[in-house]
């Protein structure tokens, strides 16, 4: 098996989306990821998303990761 790298970008904008959850966020960016990279969702194992609102915007600053 060899690495495979797929370049693409995609971004929700910011905003308050009450309506929405962050997983369809994520599935959006991870499409608009693989749209702008040529490639389709069939051609993926895995996808990992980060944010950097989620803890402000549920008032959750600072939490640690489960170390169990």
């Amino acid at each position: 098996m060899s690495d495979v790298y797929v370049v693409g970008v995609g971004m929700t904008p910011f905003g308050k989306f009450p309506e929405t959850t962050v997983k369809q966020m994520a599935r959006d960016s991870v499409t608009l990821a693989l749209r702008d990279a040529g490639c389709d969702v069939t051609d993926v194992g895995a996808a990992w998303f980060s944010n950097s609102g989620q803890g402000a915007s549920e008032g959750e600053y600072s939490v640690r990761g489960d170390d169990r």
